[in-house]
């Protein structure tokens, strides 16, 4: 499992929300799991309606020179569109580059938590693959929440601890939270809180995220499991059953 954020904020980006993003990288993990997401980070924003990495490594967020770097960035040019950020604890697919969200193709980008076993080729990362259905069918002329409800059906017939994820086009955020119906350790069901999402406003900002408590946010609203948010480019967020 993972942490990722979403922000929506017409006016800029506050890099400071960002650098109290990089805490989760000590977030909350399944029961009987190993601590920390410490491998590996990115942070994607938009230019021109094209997402751009202010950095991405295989390190430790938490500990990692280059998360700096990226704020740094993030401070100089105070992007108006979305932000995706997400701090990885890797269950598939090898600790590389290539395999630390968030993925960009086009003007998409994405980021997931959870596993879903048997959707990609042994090895490989089955959120990778996902964000390539999910974006195939987009393009095929699907709408993103059709897309995504589509890909829960699919999913579906699978084992997996969550499909839970959120999607960029360069102009709003979909937050899809889905909880699986297996926990990659217990065996026993997935454990709900570890596979949360929720939304909140905060100075002109609309954040989507999976932990309020290192953010500094007030009405912190839960979306639902099964549901999603949709926030459009003025940052006003909409949830919907899937």
């Amino acid at each position: 499992m993972c942490r990722m954020m979403g922000v929506v904020a017409p006016q800029g980006v506050d890099a400071e929300l960002v650098a109290r993003f990089r805490q989760q990288s000590r977030g909350m993990v399944a029961p009987g799991d190993s601590p920390g997401h410490a491998d590996g980070w990115g942070v994607v924003y938009y230019e021109e309606a094209r997402p751009a990495y202010a950095g991405r490594s295989t390190e430790d967020a938490l500990t990692d020179t280059l998360y700096d770097v990226a704020l740094e960035e993030l401070r100089k040019r105070r992007p108006s569109g979305p932000l995706l950020a997400h701090v990885r604890k890797a269950s598939a697919g090898a600790r590389t580059v290539d395999n630390t969200h968030p993925f960009t193709r086009g003007r998409w980008s994405f980021c997931h938590n959870g596993t879903v076993w048997g959707f990609a080729p042994e090895g490989e990362s089955d959120s990778r693959a996902l964000f390539h259905a999910l974006v195939d069918d987009i393009e095929g002329g699907r709408a993103p929440l059709e897309a995504m409800r589509r890909l829960a059906d699919e999913v579906a017939c699978l084992k997996y601890t969550s499909l839970t994820c959120l999607l960029s086009d360069g102009r709003g955020i979909w937050g899809l939270r889905k909880v699986g119906n297996v926990d990659e350790e217990c065996r026993d069901g997935c454990h709900p809180d570890a596979y949360s999402l929720g939304v909140a406003r905060i100075g002109g900002q609309t954040v989507v995220s999976q932990e309020h408590e290192f953010l500094s946010l007030d009405a912190w609203h839960v979306v639902p499991d099964s549901h999603v948010v949709a926030v459009g480019p003025d940052g006003h967020p909409h949830v919907r059953p899937l």
